[in-house]
């Protein structure tokens, strides 16, 4: 079951968020800064129709900047790497991706109509 996504900001500029990237503990730090400036940037508008326009613009702004900044190497590869914790042995962790990889594969052959 996927987790319900929602975000806020509170009259005193605290960002609530739910259900997303920031949330997470194995998300790159540069990941979550980036989703949050863009929260607040869409945040900044009085309105839904200024969040339509302004908001809409000066995120894309964003977006096209930090995808220049990938581009350039400003920003480093270590910062994008997630992180994860296993909590198993790494038997078990790669029973779990072949048990995981089977479904994957059935369910596309489902669709096509095979099984």
């Amino acid at each position: 079951m996927e987790a319900l996504k929602h975000f806020g900001i509170t009259h005193s500029r605290e960002l609530i968020a739910r259900g997303i990237e920031i949330r997470r503990h194995d998300v790159p730090n540069f990941i979550k800064e980036f989703q949050s400036e863009l929260l607040y940037t869409l945040f900044d508008c009085n309105d839904s129709a200024e969040v339509l326009s302004k908001g809409y613009e000066n995120t894309v702004l964003i977006v096209t900047r930090t995808i220049d900044k990938i581009m350039t190497g400003e920003i480093q590869l270590q910062d994008l790497v997630v992180t994860r914790k296993l909590g198993q042995g790494i038997d078990k962790i790669q029973l779990i991706i072949s048990v995981s990889a089977a479904i994957q594969q059935r369910k596309i052959f489902n669709r096509r109509g095979r099984s």
